[in-house]
Order: structure tokens, then C-alpha cells, then sequence
């Protein structure tokens, strides 16, 4: 049986794969890029906030009494059970600003009803530890590119391009110096054989393949 979020994450794929679908060829990317952004505001928030809040670390992190862990974690069911009906509702057919409309409420009744639970300088912490967690989990470039991060911090078109292109560059660096780390550190490995169990090694095994060059059938 899958878990609340798998099946909300679900119903969402569904519901954009719609929308992208029902859209004209001009409007398609952006209207996609827009429920895309949507998702991830959502996730980011209730979602991503309500489960931080019943990790046994963040609760000590944030010096949560008992009665408010006890009340977060029945907010917290509440407003999963609200996404997933309000989810599976838009995944039947629902205009995009109905859809925002949707989200928008979702996300500032999740931070009222978290204010009144929490002290200013715990809500500011959680928020803190959510981004940290977010950027963890997405990694920074795509945190920042399509993340809550975009927003706050302002991030241009020409921002968000120039970090994809040098994420890419800066990776391909990165493949080139742990292939080299790799190569140094079996050598240095190898160092336990002795001479004669070195040479029968490299005869077994003959000289280095480059699967680089090869040709590989791909799957589309």
C-alpha cells in the first residue's frame, strides 16, 4: 500500500502530464513549468515542513514541548488528509488558477495554524531547517532553479541559466577528478600484492577497456 505522500506525488504526475496534454503547443511549457512550480511549493511546505516536524532530531532542535508535538503531528495528518482529497479532486479536471487558488490556500492556512503552535523563533528554525533539508534533497541547483529558494532570493531567468550551465560544467569537472581519485587510489591499493601477484593480475585481467568509447544501445 503506498504511503499519503507517494500517492499525493502520484496524483499530482498525473494531473500535470493532464494539463501539459490539454494545453496548446505555445502554452505548453510554460503552463507545465507553472504547475511544476506549484508542486514544488507544496512539497515544500506542508508536506515538507510535516514531516520534519516528526523527526525525534528537528523536535529536539527546536525544543518542542510535549503538547506541541502533539498538536503538530494532528495538524500534520489533517493537512495531508486535505491534500490528498484537494489532489485527488484537481486530478479530475481543474482550470490553473483554480488550481492556485487551491494551493495558495492550502499553504497559508499550513502557516497560520503552524503560528499559533509555535514560538517566532521556532517557526523561524523549522523554516531554516526545511531549506537546509531542501537543498540536501534536491541539491542546490536545483533548489535554487525551481525550489521555494527562487523565489526568496529573487533569482533572474539569466541566473537560473547561467547555474544549470555551470552545474554542468562544474560535473564534468568533478567525473574527471574522481576518475583520477579512483585510478590513484587502486594503485595504492595494489601496493599490498606483491610483484608476481600484480603481474598475474594485469595478465588476467589484460589491458584497460574503455567503456567510454563503446557503443551502447539506448532505450527510448
Amino acid at each position: 500500500m503506498r504511503n499519503p505522500l507517494t500517492a499525493c506525488l502520484l496524483v499530482l504526475f498525473c494531473w500535470t502530464t493532464a494539463v501539459s496534454q490539454e494545453s496548446k503547443s505555445g502554452d505548453k511549457k510554460q503552463t507545465s513549468k507553472q504547475v511544476a512550480d506549484l508542486v514544488n511549493k507544496l512539497i515544500s511546505t506542508p508536506i515538507h515542513q510535516g514531516r520534519l516536524i516528526r523527526d525525534k532530531i528537528v523536535q529536539k532542535e527546536l525544543d518542542l514541548l510535549d503538547r506541541q508535538v502533539q498538536q503538530l503531528t494532528e495538524l500534520q495528518a489533517k493537512f495531508q488528509k486535505r491534500i490528498n482529497q484537494q489532489l485527488a479532486k484537481q486530478a479530475t479536471g481543474s482550470n490553473l488558477e483554480q488550481w492556485k487558488a487551491s494551493i495558495k490556500q492550502i499553504e497559508d492556512q499550513w502557516h497560520a495554524s503552524v503560528k499559533k503552535i509555535l514560538l517566532p523563533h521556532q517557526i523561524k528554525r523549522l523554516k531554516q531547517i526545511a531549506i537546509q533539508r531542501e537543498l540536501k534533497r534536491r541539491g542546490v541547483v536545483n533548489a535554487l532553479v525551481a525550489g521555494q529558494l527562487a523565489g526568496e532570493l529573487e533569482l533572474s531567468e539569466k541566473q537560473k541559466q547561467q547555474l544549470v550551465k555551470q552545474a554542468k560544467e562544474l560535473e564534468r569537472e568533478l567525473a574527471k577528478k574522481i576518475e583520477k581519485w579512483r585510478e590513484e587510489a587502486t594503485q595504492e591499493l595494489l601496493k599490498v600484492l606483491t610483484d608476481q601477484q600484480r603481474k598475474k593480475l594485469k595478465k588476467i585481467t589484460g589491458d584497460k577497456f574503455d567503456d567510454k568509447k563503446s557503443d551502447r544501445v539506448r532505450i527510448r
